[in-house]
Protein backbone atom coordinates (compact mmCIF):
# COMPACT_ATOMS: atom_id res chain seq x y z
CA UNK A 1 0.00 0.00 0.00
CA UNK A 2 1.44 3.43 -0.93
CA UNK A 3 2.66 5.54 1.96
CA UNK A 4 1.29 9.04 2.46
CA UNK A 5 3.76 11.64 1.14
CA UNK A 6 4.45 14.77 3.14
CA UNK A 7 2.19 17.74 2.53
CA UNK A 8 3.22 20.15 -0.26
CA UNK A 9 4.22 22.72 2.33
CA UNK A 10 6.70 20.26 3.81
CA UNK A 11 8.26 19.70 0.39
CA UNK A 12 9.18 23.31 -0.38
CA UNK A 13 12.84 24.33 -0.11
CA UNK A 14 13.95 21.03 1.46
CA UNK A 15 17.12 20.94 3.52
CA UNK A 16 19.23 18.09 4.87
CA UNK A 17 21.63 18.35 7.82
CA UNK A 18 25.38 18.51 7.37
CA UNK A 19 27.62 15.94 9.02
CA UNK A 20 28.99 16.71 12.47
CA UNK A 21 32.74 16.39 11.99
CA UNK A 22 35.71 16.30 14.36
CA UNK A 23 38.21 19.14 14.39
CA UNK A 24 41.79 19.45 13.22
CA UNK A 25 44.00 16.53 14.20
CA UNK A 26 41.15 14.12 14.83
CA UNK A 27 40.54 10.82 13.05
CA UNK A 28 37.56 9.40 11.20
CA UNK A 29 36.93 6.24 9.17
CA UNK A 30 36.25 7.05 5.52
CA UNK A 31 35.48 5.29 2.25
CA UNK A 32 36.78 6.78 -1.01
CA UNK A 33 33.86 6.68 -3.40
CA UNK A 34 35.58 8.28 -6.39
CA UNK A 35 38.91 9.97 -7.12
CA UNK A 36 40.27 12.24 -9.82
CA UNK A 37 43.59 12.93 -8.09
CA UNK A 38 45.15 13.97 -4.77
CA UNK A 39 43.45 17.38 -4.92
CA UNK A 40 40.00 16.10 -5.78
CA UNK A 41 38.28 13.00 -4.46
CA UNK A 42 34.91 12.07 -2.99
CA UNK A 43 34.69 10.36 0.37
CA UNK A 44 32.03 9.44 2.88
CA UNK A 45 31.95 8.12 6.44
CA UNK A 46 32.67 4.40 6.45
CA UNK A 47 30.70 3.84 9.64
CA UNK A 48 27.38 4.95 8.11
CA UNK A 49 27.54 3.03 4.82
CA UNK A 50 24.90 0.53 5.97
CA UNK A 51 22.67 3.45 6.98
CA UNK A 52 22.88 4.84 3.43
CA UNK A 53 22.09 1.43 1.94
CA UNK A 54 18.96 1.25 4.09
CA UNK A 55 18.04 4.81 3.09
CA UNK A 56 18.25 3.90 -0.60
CA UNK A 57 16.14 0.80 -0.02
CA UNK A 58 13.49 2.85 1.78
CA UNK A 59 13.53 5.46 -0.99
CA UNK A 60 13.09 2.76 -3.62
CA UNK A 61 10.03 1.38 -1.82
CA UNK A 62 8.56 4.85 -1.33
CA UNK A 63 9.07 6.34 -4.78
CA UNK A 64 8.13 3.20 -6.69
CA UNK A 65 4.78 3.13 -4.88
CA UNK A 66 3.73 6.79 -4.86
CA UNK A 67 2.68 9.17 -7.63
CA UNK A 68 3.53 12.87 -7.50
CA UNK A 69 2.02 15.78 -9.47
CA UNK A 70 4.30 16.97 -12.26
CA UNK A 71 4.25 20.47 -10.74
CA UNK A 72 6.06 19.12 -7.65
CA UNK A 73 8.91 17.74 -9.79
CA UNK A 74 9.94 20.80 -11.82
CA UNK A 75 13.74 21.13 -11.37
CA UNK A 76 15.14 24.28 -9.78
CA UNK A 77 18.88 24.93 -9.72
CA UNK A 78 20.29 24.50 -6.21
CA UNK A 79 17.26 22.62 -4.90
CA UNK A 80 17.24 19.11 -3.42
CA UNK A 81 15.28 16.18 -4.84
CA UNK A 82 15.09 12.43 -4.98
CA UNK A 83 16.28 11.16 -8.36
CA UNK A 84 16.35 7.77 -10.00
CA UNK A 85 19.95 7.42 -11.17
CA UNK A 86 19.93 4.90 -13.99
CA UNK A 87 23.63 3.97 -13.86
CA UNK A 88 23.24 3.14 -10.17
CA UNK A 89 19.76 1.63 -10.65
CA UNK A 90 18.73 3.35 -7.42
CA UNK A 91 16.92 6.34 -5.99
CA UNK A 92 19.34 8.85 -4.48
CA UNK A 93 19.19 12.20 -2.73
CA UNK A 94 20.54 14.84 -5.10
CA UNK A 95 21.15 18.56 -5.54
CA UNK A 96 20.36 20.11 -8.94
CA UNK A 97 23.47 21.76 -10.34
CA UNK A 98 22.45 22.68 -13.90
CA UNK A 99 19.52 22.39 -16.29
CA UNK A 100 20.33 21.93 -19.98
CA UNK A 101 18.34 23.53 -22.80
CA UNK A 102 16.98 20.11 -23.76
CA UNK A 103 15.62 19.70 -20.23
CA UNK A 104 18.16 17.19 -18.93
CA UNK A 105 19.22 17.87 -15.36
CA UNK A 106 22.75 17.66 -13.96
CA UNK A 107 22.68 16.59 -10.32
CA UNK A 108 25.18 15.92 -7.54
CA UNK A 109 24.65 12.90 -5.28
CA UNK A 110 24.36 13.95 -1.64
CA UNK A 111 25.43 10.60 -0.23
CA UNK A 112 27.86 9.05 -2.73
CA UNK A 113 28.91 12.16 -4.62
CA UNK A 114 29.37 12.17 -8.37
CA UNK A 115 27.62 14.11 -11.09
CA UNK A 116 24.79 12.45 -12.99
CA UNK A 117 22.53 13.56 -15.82
CA UNK A 118 18.90 12.61 -15.25
CA UNK A 119 15.64 13.22 -17.04
CA UNK A 120 13.17 15.53 -15.26
CA UNK A 121 10.81 12.54 -15.37
CA UNK A 122 13.14 10.82 -12.90
CA UNK A 123 12.97 13.61 -10.30
CA UNK A 124 10.69 13.54 -7.26
CA UNK A 125 10.24 15.83 -4.25
CA UNK A 126 12.56 14.85 -1.40
CA UNK A 127 10.11 13.69 1.24
CA UNK A 128 10.63 14.79 4.85
CA UNK A 129 11.40 11.24 6.01
CA UNK A 130 14.49 11.27 3.77
CA UNK A 131 15.83 14.57 5.08
CA UNK A 132 16.82 13.34 8.54
CA UNK A 133 20.17 11.67 7.80
CA UNK A 134 22.97 14.18 7.10
CA UNK A 135 24.33 14.39 3.56
CA UNK A 136 27.23 11.91 3.48
CA UNK A 137 29.40 12.81 0.48
CA UNK A 138 32.34 15.14 1.09
CA UNK A 139 35.12 16.50 -1.08
CA UNK A 140 38.66 15.57 -0.07
CA UNK A 141 42.14 16.93 -0.66
CA UNK A 142 45.22 14.92 0.30
CA UNK A 143 47.30 16.88 2.79
CA UNK A 144 50.94 16.70 3.74
CA UNK A 145 52.31 16.67 0.18
CA UNK A 146 52.60 18.77 -2.97
CA UNK A 147 53.55 17.76 -6.53
CA UNK A 148 57.22 16.79 -6.87
CA UNK A 149 57.58 19.25 -9.75
CA UNK A 150 55.48 22.26 -10.61
CA UNK A 151 52.17 23.09 -9.00
CA UNK A 152 49.90 20.52 -10.67
CA UNK A 153 49.63 16.77 -10.28
CA UNK A 154 50.64 14.87 -13.40
CA UNK A 155 48.39 12.35 -15.12
CA UNK A 156 50.58 9.40 -13.98
CA UNK A 157 50.34 10.67 -10.38
CA UNK A 158 46.57 10.96 -10.59
CA UNK A 159 46.35 7.45 -12.05
CA UNK A 160 48.53 6.05 -9.25
CA UNK A 161 46.45 7.86 -6.64
CA UNK A 162 43.23 6.43 -8.05
CA UNK A 163 44.70 2.92 -7.98
CA UNK A 164 45.71 3.42 -4.34
CA UNK A 165 42.43 4.78 -2.99
CA UNK A 166 39.39 4.23 -5.24
CA UNK A 167 36.61 2.20 -3.58
CA UNK A 168 38.76 1.55 -0.49
CA UNK A 169 38.47 2.32 3.21
CA UNK A 170 40.97 4.43 5.16
CA UNK A 171 41.47 6.18 8.44
CA UNK A 172 41.52 9.90 7.73
CA UNK A 173 43.39 12.42 9.87
CA UNK A 174 42.08 15.96 9.49
CA UNK A 175 44.87 18.48 8.90
CA UNK A 176 42.62 21.53 9.12
CA UNK A 177 39.14 22.46 10.25
CA UNK A 178 36.48 21.19 7.81
CA UNK A 179 34.96 23.92 5.66
CA UNK A 180 31.84 24.27 3.55
CA UNK A 181 31.75 25.43 -0.06
CA UNK A 182 28.79 26.71 -2.04
CA UNK A 183 26.36 29.57 -2.26
CA UNK A 184 24.75 30.79 0.94
CA UNK A 185 21.20 29.48 1.21
CA UNK A 186 21.98 26.53 -1.08
CA UNK A 187 23.34 23.07 -0.32
CA UNK A 188 26.96 23.49 0.77
CA UNK A 189 29.51 20.72 0.25
CA UNK A 190 31.83 19.79 3.10
CA UNK A 191 35.51 19.91 2.12
CA UNK A 192 38.27 18.11 4.03
CA UNK A 193 42.05 18.42 3.95
CA UNK A 194 43.33 15.15 5.35
CA UNK A 195 45.87 12.37 5.46
CA UNK A 196 44.76 8.93 4.32
CA UNK A 197 46.06 6.02 6.37
CA UNK A 198 45.77 2.49 5.00
CA UNK A 199 45.28 0.15 7.96
CA UNK A 200 44.53 -3.01 5.94
CA UNK A 201 48.01 -4.46 6.57
CA UNK A 202 48.08 -6.01 10.07
CA UNK A 203 51.83 -5.43 10.33
CA UNK A 204 52.01 -1.71 9.63
CA UNK A 205 49.96 1.31 8.65
CA UNK A 206 50.75 3.03 5.35
CA UNK A 207 50.23 6.71 4.58
CA UNK A 208 49.11 7.30 1.00
CA UNK A 209 51.27 10.44 0.88
CA UNK A 210 54.35 8.34 1.73
CA UNK A 211 53.67 6.07 -1.25
CA UNK A 212 53.49 9.08 -3.57
CA UNK A 213 56.73 10.47 -2.14
CA UNK A 214 58.58 7.14 -2.33
CA UNK A 215 57.68 6.78 -6.01
CA UNK A 216 58.84 10.29 -6.87
CA UNK A 217 55.39 11.74 -7.49
CA UNK A 218 55.22 14.07 -4.50
CA UNK A 219 57.25 16.13 -2.06
CA UNK A 220 56.48 16.06 1.65
CA UNK A 221 55.54 19.36 3.21
CA UNK A 222 57.39 20.63 6.26
CA UNK A 223 55.16 21.42 9.23
CA UNK A 224 55.49 25.15 8.62
CA UNK A 225 54.53 24.96 4.92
Amino acid sequence: MPEEPSSPGDLSSPRVPTLPLPGKGRMLNVFIEDAIGPDHFVLRPFDSMELVSQLESDMDDFYENNVFPAADCVPVSGALYAAFVEEADAWERVCVKDIAQNGDVSVWGLDKGGYHVVSPANLRPLDARFRVIPAQAMMGKLGGVVPAKGDKWTSPTEELFRDLVQKKAFVGQLLSTPRSAGRRGHFRQVCLNLRLIDTSNPDRDVLVEDVLVSKGHARALALAE
